[in-house]
């Protein structure tokens, strides 16, 4: 850290390498599920009437089990952090600062749902391809059936560039303005407990990491938010209305950001993964209208579906890749009004706090990605009809939310 002789800038900065120790939750569900102590299978469809629950384990067979793997010997974990900002003061009542943040992850754990799959065939400039026709392929071991893995393979990228700006206009009044533009690139935002975000892929190539590689579930480009607070002076004289007059504090926070990334995807297998939790992408066509391959401002049809196609072969992978689609962002006004009522009889703090907080007070609707929507083509190559439908938003309508609150 360092300031100069004004004493009105300051200059920081870090940086930190930092071992990432493997942690007992993330072998918790392993070693409940370890062979053959625990056994877990599916039957879907065949079982003769009255099998359950008598006879129905002894249909069972070992290619139908669920187990776990966790790598013997996965490589040391570490994260690279470092931070560099700049801060200005301009008078006496304004503040300005200029922050870079950023983040590496190296040989992060990567969950597979499973890992018994049939392996790609041949990989060109195209992408990979399976065997044909589908379905054709021959799982890594057929002696058994799921196999949830926990690998050290992943990794993250994170940079950010933060500017705050904070203003005093007077005793009574202030504001706040902060922006952040921020990049964050991974493997799997996934852990080990499971998908956290809604608009996670549930199961990701394990064979080849690049296929994951990129924006996080997370990312969020663009985030500003605007706050003021205001009490609101109160008036010398008004007699029997000087008490209703007084004590009234005003404030408001508005947040405009960037929407979640999200996947386009194919349905069932065309693969021919013979996996429990198949996966696949279609191609990305560019061309006149396809730049962006959203429509920001119709929920029924977000997703340009003439902005890909099914893959050709159907067992190769597609192009599009993992969260290539950008969601719709937000814009959000959240005010409040309170009253402050101090009653000095009891003591200089004892103060009866009447509040009114209005949140989404426009009532702007806020979509959330097309993720139940997202699936653009079944296996057999057909077009999705609901693809690109928009059937939830990310926060509330207006939502009006009245209290009292007793300070002292």
């Amino acid at each position: 850290m360092g300031s100069f002789h004004s004493g009105r800038t300051a200059v920081r900065g870090a940086f930190g390498v930092f071992e990432v120790l493997p942690l007992t939750y993330e072998f918790g569900n392993a070693v409940y599920s370890v062979a053959p102590f625990f056994q877990l299978a599916t039957i879907s469809s065949g079982l003769p009437q009255g099998s359950f629950p008598a006879t129905a384990f002894t249909l069972l067979t070992p290619n139908q089990l669920c187990y776990e793997y966790i790598d013997l010997h996965p490589k040391r974990n570490y994260v690279m952090n470092w931070n560099l900002n700049i801060q200005q003061q301009f008078g006496n009542n304004l503040v300005v600062t200029i922050a870079s943040a950023g983040s590496h992850g190296v040989h992060e754990p990567f969950q597979v749902q499973d890992m018994d799959i049939a392996l790609p065939t041949s990989h060109t400039s195209a992408g990979y391809s399976w065997p044909t026709p589908a379905g054709s392929g021959v799982r890594i071991n057929q002696n058994a059936g799921q196999i949830i893995g926990v690998l050290w393979n992943g990794s993250s990228f994170y940079d950010a560039l933060q500017t705050h700006i904070v203003q005093r206009m007077t005793k009574s009044l202030q504001f706040g303005v902060s922006h952040t533009w921020a990049k964050s690139i991974d493997t799997s935002s996934a852990s080990v407990a499971g998908n956290q975000f809604l608009n996670s892929v549930f199961n990701l190539p394990w064979f080849d990491a690049n296929l994951n590689r990129g924006l996080s579930d997370f990312d969020i480009r663009h985030n500003a938010v605007f706050n003021a607070i205001w009490q609101i002076p109160s008036p010398r004289d008004g007699n029997g209305l000087r008490w209703f007059a007084s004590g009234w504090q005003t404030g408001g926070i508005y947040q405009v950001s960037s929407g979640l990334p999200f996947t386009p995807m194919i349905g069932e297998d065309p693969l021919g993964l013979k996996s429990a939790y198949p996966f696949d992408f279609p191609d990305r066509i560019f061309g006149p209208g396809c730049n962006s391959a959203v429509n920001p401002d119709d929920p029924l049809h977000y997703i340009k579906t003439q902005c890909f196609s099914f893959p050709t072969p159907a067992t190769r992978m597609g192009n599009a890749g993992r969260n290539s689609l950008i969601g719709p962002g937000l814009s959000n006004f959240d005010l409040s009004l309170f009253k402050n009522n101090y009653i000095k009889r009891i003591s200089e703090s004892f103060n009866i706090q009447f509040r009114s907080e209005f949140f989404n007070v426009l009532n702007h609707p806020n979509f959330s990605p097309p993720v139940i929507n997202s699936t653009l083509f079944g296996a057999d190559g057909a077009a999705v009809t609901t693809a690109g439908l928009i059937t939830a938003t990310s926060i509330p309508s207006r939502q009006p939310q009245f209290a009292v609150k007793i300070l002292w």
